[in-house]
């Protein structure tokens, strides 16, 4: 009767473990799923901030890109206007009032 009692009282620990062991594992699951749909909200969020900042960014540098090009075409035209209008100066009176200027220059440092 001893064994009996024995054999039934082990039989009894060893199903209630193996339950116990069946709802811990379930509970480690369910917390361990729950914290990592946390850990991505938190990646996504994270994730959408910096997309936001480097758009804006982008925005800003692209802008900035616009106003570079466009000072760099008037610079262009005026370059092209000035050189056009040294050749006019070039024609009119020739290259020898640059030569006096020049020489003015190299005889009069401090002018």
């Amino acid at each position: 009767m001893e064994w009996t009692n024995l054999i039934v009282q082990t039989i009894v620990v060893i199903v209630t473990n193996f339950v116990t062991y069946l709802a811990t594992r379930r509970k480690y699951k369910a917390e361990t799923t729950s914290i990592e749909y946390q850990n991505m909200q938190t990646i996504l969020s994270t994730y959408k901030t910096e997309l936001e900042s480097m758009k804006q960014r982008i925005t800003e540098h692209v802008s900035k890109v616009h106003e570079l090009e466009k000072k760099v075409n008037q610079l262009i035209n005026e370059n092209i206007t000035l050189k056009g209008e040294i050749e006019e100066f070039e024609k009119k009176f020739g290259k020898q009032s640059r030569s006096r200027k020049r020489l003015e220059q190299d005889e009069n440092p401090n002018k």
